[in-house]
């Protein structure tokens, strides 16, 4: 697989990531609705904050020095976050959290 790296800036980047995840609407349906507010209470405000400056392409040593965290700790952080949303990458783990309302572009 061949992976193109390219800089966009940050509203670029924000209009190609709405393009790629798409906002579902669960309005209708509380069994949905309930999980996703049980999916939501599993994160807590710094897992939240990592996961949003993954959303932004950040890696581990930028997102510590951002936080003022050591690499490791973030590590830890990044593997919590995977388990929670049982996902195996940074990409699946932005969808999925895109798509449980748990980040926003």
């Amino acid at each position: 697989k061949y992976c193109l790296k390219i800089e966009l800036n940050e509203d670029s980047y924000k209009k190609l990531m709405n393009m790629y995840f798409t906002q579902p609407d669960f309005s209708g349906n509380k069994d949905i609705n309930l999980k996703l507010s049980e999916m939501t209470e599993n994160f807590n405000q710094r897992e939240i904050m990592i996961l949003k400056e993954i959303s932004k392409s950040k890696t581990n040593s930028q997102i510590a020095d951002k936080m003022n965290l050591s690499k490791h700790t973030i590590k830890k952080y990044v593997s919590d976050i995977f388990k929670k949303l049982q996902v195996t990458n940074r990409i699946e783990a932005i969808k999925k959290a895109k798509s449980e309302n748990l980040i926003d572009f």
